[in-house]
């Protein structure tokens, strides 16, 4: 009776402790891997590519295993900042660039001066009403939510500071961004007169209101006149990490990975204690760097995997060994500063891992159907684990239904305000079903309404409907590696590793704590206390890392002749997500109700949302005409005259040439096209090389003028 009477106290006096440490409002730290694929952590089951600090916050904490995520870079972190669905605030595309202002793209998310297609500054986000609340905030790493004027940058946007880039990926080593990429895996063309032409590291031709994909072997043009398309594309490359909005190169040569986790440590380190502190820690890993070099890791992180014998993916497990050290780093960061404590920790993915394609960076969500930028759940079923002592449920794993737009109302109430402040938003506030393991208040998720890729995909409970697809149905598979022939899992490694040694430190403290607080108020000896540890806080042991890993792993059986095919893009599907969650089996006419429910309250969003515009790109944004750097070109207008302006200066001049030659050349390669009485030919080629058609006025004046077509592109 007495011990029992015991382990209620220490129970409560737990309890207690967690309420009185929260009354401070607790830190706040958000992890952001970039398309680390689902079966890359290898806490979800894969041995190939271990994650010990990843595993070790993730078993002591709460394994989210049905997190989503919109499955683009972009429309993620809108979904984050802005706890809205990307159809609610126009950003369910990838960000473009454009090198002509002639260039018809998708959307272009505050590129332009066309501001109400942007994440426009009136959105309030994520670090603004944390400020208000007296946060410290600061971002590091990735932006990717425009930056045509500074307005649009981290530091206008809420955050006290940001070291990092402003686009959507770099050299990990020189920090340049290349934007325009080569390649003949696809082409998308079309032979209405009326459409333009985007270079995306595929060729695309959009028109009015969605385009066409054909693969390479399909299109009509000879390989001779492939190549000289190709080789009218000029890549924008510049300059682009800063500190605040100055640029930075002292740091040129250093792995990206280890700067942003140096930067986020020297942040902590540095931080008034008197001041809750939120650290939006947004890393490049595991995306590709640039095209010419995609695939980029120290020597020495790469030798640790020769098991792995495709040495794309040994050079990407390399990328996610690194970036599993930055949050063992950050964590033991935050303990030596005396600020585990009260923290929050949310490590997470943007998307799932784009195994092939453009940016591939050989990620694998296995055994997930699908990849980035796509409906399936290989795109927005996302990697997610949340640790922090205020947490009253830990070391398990969730199947609550999750979303990213949840995150802010989550993290807002965790820090005891008032979520009405935050207004109309999609997201829903988890943090008591988080904390207490109660159902989720979440039963329904909106994974996008793309009226321009012409798809739209949600899930309600167990069920998912699916509307069209991506990328003409390309990436509609299951794809990457299983890792289930690699080497075994070492739970000890878990236990070893940084994260693991610094948690278990913490927990022991928090246990001596409640002992010692325990012998004062039941006045007891030490040998009639329970030491039995059953109490809020708990060891991780490698029996539990066992039993969390076998629960978090999906496992599915390879589609069988039995499986009921499903073609999105001719008819809607429906799965049962929960029991079949590599989506294959097609339930769509043996439950016509449910399809047809879920189809009209699709409709019923449709209404609501906010379509990307088809909007023209901006010529100034070439990094060429300000110093090979990518800046805020907009704050420039003024300056602004002709293609000339800026005024040269060295590096400019060559540019200049160059316009003019590609103006000679495509004016030769027509005459040859028409001599050769190759009208057709030359018809696709004038799209291909002109970025729009000269208009009848133009013609009247006689002022026709040719226009490069370079195009940038981050999904």
């Amino acid at each position: 009776m007495v011990s029992g009477l015991a382990v209620l106290i220490v129970w409560s006096f737990g309890l207690n402790l967690v309420s009185s440490t929260s009354s401070k409002k607790p830190n706040i730290v958000i992890i952001l891997a970039d398309d680390l694929g689902w079966n890359d952590v290898s806490f979800h089951g894969s041995n190939q590519i271990p994650t010990p600090n990843i595993d070790a916050l993730a078993y002591n904490g709460i394994i989210l295993n049905s997190h989503y995520v919109p499955a683009l870079c972009t429309p993620s972190r809108s979904a984050l900042m802005t706890g809205k669905y990307p159809t609610h605030t126009a950003m369910t595309e990838g960000i473009r660039l454009t090198g002509n202002g002639k260039v018809v793209t998708r959307i272009l998310a505050g590129y332009t001066k066309c501001d109400f297609t942007s994440l426009i500054p009136t959105v309030k986000l994520m670090p603004e009403f944390l400020k208000e609340a007296g946060y410290s905030t600061h971002a590091v790493g990735k932006w990717h939510l425009g930056f045509f004027r500074k307005e649009y940058t981290p530091t206008y946007r809420g955050f006290d500071s940001h070291y990092g880039y402003w686009n959507g990926y770099q050299d990990y080593y020189d920090h340049s961004m290349l934007a325009t990429h080569k390649s003949d895996e696809f082409y998308h063309v079309t032979t209405d007169a009326s459409s333009y032409v985007l270079v995306e590291g595929i060729l695309k031709a959009f028109y009015s209101t969605n385009f066409e994909c054909y693969c390479l072997s399909t299109i009509d043009l000879s390989s001779s006149l492939k190549s000289t398309v190709l080789s009218q594309l000029v890549p924008y490359k510049g300059y682009d990490m800063r500190r605040d909005l100055d640029l930075d190169y002292s740091n040129q040569g250093r792995y990206s990975t280890d700067l942003f986790t140096d930067e986020a440590v020297r942040l902590i380190q540095t931080h008034d204690s008197r001041r809750p502190m939120f650290l939006y820690l947004s890393h490049l890993a595991p995306h590709a760097g640039n095209e010419d070099d995609p695939f980029q890791a120290p020597d020495e992180e790469v030798a640790k995997f020769p098991h792995i014998d495709d040495p794309e993916r040994r050079v990407y497990a390399a990328m996610v060994s690194r970036l599993d050290q930055s949050v063992g780093e950050v964590v033991t960061a935050l303990r030596t500063k005396g600020m585990l404590d009260n923290s929050i920790i949310v490590f997470m993915s943007d998307n799932g891992a784009p195994t092939f394609g453009v940016h591939s960076n050989r990620g694998s969500n296995w055994p997930l159907r699908g990849m980035k930028e796509s409906p399936w759940e290989g795109g927005v079923r996302g990697v997610a684990a949340v640790w922090s002592p205020l947490l009253a449920k830990t070391q398990r794993v969730s199947n609550q239904m999750m979303h990213m737009s949840d995150w802010l109302p989550t993290l807002y109430s965790a820090a005891g305000l008032d979520t009405s402040r935050l207004g109309q938003i999609d997201g829903i506030d988890m943090w008591k079903s988080l904390s207490e393991g109660t159902p989720s208040a979440r039963t329904e998720i909106v994974h996008n309404i793309d009226e321009i890729e012409d798809y739209d995909t949600i899930r309600r409970g167990d069920w998912k409907y699916i509307r069209g697809s991506t990328q003409s149905g390309q990436v509609d598979g299951w794809y990457g590696e299983s890792g289930i022939d690699s080497p075994s899992y070492n739970a000890d490694r878990v236990l070893s590793s940084r994260t693991g040694i610094t948690l278990a430190g913490m927990i022991t403290k928090l246990q001596i704590k409640e002992k010692e607080s325990s012998r004062r108020t039941t006045q007891e000896n030490e040998s009639s206390f329970s030491d039995s540890g059953k109490g809020p806080w708990q060891l991780l042991t490698s029996s539990t890392i066992r039993s969390l890993r076998q629960q978090a792993e999906v496992r599915c059986d390879l589609p069988t002749n039995g499986s009921v095919p499903c073609n999105p893009r001719s008819h809607a599907c429906l799965f049962n997500i929960r029991e079949d969650p590599c989506e294959t089996t097609n339930l769509a006419s043996q439950r016509p109700a449910v399809l047809n429910s879920l189809k009209d309250t699709l409709e019923r969003y449709r209404g609501t949302t906010v379509r990307p515009l088809n909007v023209p790109g901006e010529a100034r944004a070439n990094p060429a005409l300000w110093n090979d750097t990518w800046v805020s070109w907009g704050d420039e207008e003024d300056e602004w005259e002709s293609w000339t302006a800026p005024r040269p200066s060295r590096g400019r001049i060559p540019l200049l040439l160059s316009l003019v030659g590609l103006l000679l050349a495509a004016v030769t390669v027509n005459l040859l096209l028409a001599s050769n009485n190759s009208r057709q030919y030359g018809t696709v080629l004038q799209q291909l090389i002109f970025s729009g058609k000269i208009t009848s006025s133009q013609q009247d004046k006689g002022s026709s003028k040719a226009e490069k077509v370079a195009n940038t592109t981050e999904q």
